[in-house]
């Protein structure tokens, strides 16, 4: 995140904001990441047990669907640590937070 930030201060100081419309050049707006976050739920949810790899920003949308915190916006992005674990129960539309950010590594 630091180089980001020093690399490029306008645009990453534009994103902290976590507005569901900013669109990072070349990439997708967090209207468009939680489209298709919810599209792969609604599929996943079919199956008893799903494994998925993923990176912080599908994590910080499954922990605000399940506590309830406001999708877009707010003071920090909730992506949890590198190398852990977080666990969601999802009967959807409900997701329930189970585990979050389990550090995997010492």
């Amino acid at each position: 995140m630091s180089e980001c930030e020093a690399r490029y201060p306008d645009e990453f100081r534009t994103f902290q904001r976590f507005d569901a419309d900013y669109q990072i050049p070349e990439g997708e707006s967090r209207a468009e990441n939680l489209a298709r976050v919810v599209d792969w739920l609604q599929e996943a949810h079919r199956y008893q047990r799903v494994l998925a790899i993923t990176h912080g920003g599908t994590i910080d949308f499954l922990y605000r669907m399940a506590t309830g915190i406001e999708l877009h916006g707010g003071a920090r992005i909730y992506s949890a640590s590198n190398a852990s674990l977080s666990v969601f129960k999802v009967r959807w539309p409900q997701v329930e937070l189970v585990a979050y950010d389990i550090r995997l590594v010492a």
